[in-house]
Order: C-alpha cells, then sequence, then structure tokens
C-alpha cells in the first residue's frame, strides 16, 4: 500500500504513532537515589524498544499523557516485572507503554561492577503535539 492510499485518519496514527515512538527515546529515567554500595542504576537502551501502538479509542478521543513504571531489570538486562506507579489517566496506555517497554532491552544495574538484579523507573509520554 502507498502512502498515498492511506486514509487520512491511518496517515494521522502513523503520524501520532512515530510520535510516541520519538518521544520513546526521549523519555527519562525517574531519578532514584543511588545505593551507597558503589552501584550503577539499569538504564533502557531505547535503540532496542519496541514501538507501541497508541490504543485506537484513546488516539481517536485525542489523550495524551505520562505514565510512570518501575521494572524490575535482571542481570541479564531483561525486565522482569512492571509495575505501574503513576497512570496517563488511561488504563490502555498505561498498558501498551509497560507492555512496549517490558519488550526493551535494559544495560543492568551494577554492584562493584557485577550486573545485579534492580528496580529502574522510567516515564513514557503520549503527546499528540
Amino acid at each position: 500500500m502507498t502512502g498515498s492510499s492511506l486514509s487520512p485518519y491511518r496517515k494521522l496514527r502513523i503520524v501520532a504513532t512515530a510520535l510516541a515512538t520519538a518521544i520513546l527515546g526521549a523519555c527519562a529515567q525517574t531519578p532514584r537515589t543511588a545505593p551507597d554500595d558503589g552501584a550503577t542504576k539499569a538504564v533502557v537502551l531505547f535503540q532496542s524498544c519496541a514501538k507501541p501502538d497508541w490504543p485506537d479509542e484513546d488516539f481517536r478521543a485525542g489523550h495524551d499523557g505520562t505514565v510512570t513504571i518501575d521494572f524490575l531489570v535482571g542481570a541479564d538486562g531483561k525486565a522482569r516485572q512492571a509495575k505501574i506507579l503513576k497512570s496517563s489517566g488511561y488504563p490502555a496506555m498505561d498498558e501498551a507503554a509497560r507492555d512496549g517497554i517490558l519488550k526493551c532491552q535494559f544495560k543492568p544495574a551494577t554492584v562493584d561492577g557485577t550486573p545485579v538484579e534492580r528496580w529502574t523507573q522510567v516515564q513514557y509520554v503520549w503527546s499528540h503535539s
């Protein structure tokens, strides 16, 4: 299918999904107090992340929001668990962000240079602008 044969709605959805993906690349990891054990924090490797799909109903309604998610990152850099800490106000958007970031690879936290399992927070911003 060529770009010219896409409906205006589909074109807008593609642009908004691209925006959400760009925002994912710029989403912030919420600072946490570093432990006093020579540790580094886990860091999401944004280039490894899946592109989350904006939930249709929220997209059509023009919903924007920021969700804060806490991830348990294993010593292998894979997310083991995820908890929504602060909702965007739209459960489907929260779950889409959580599911997308769960597929990301992380640089694991370390203690004295050895990778360890630790929790880290990420904020995901959904924005139409």
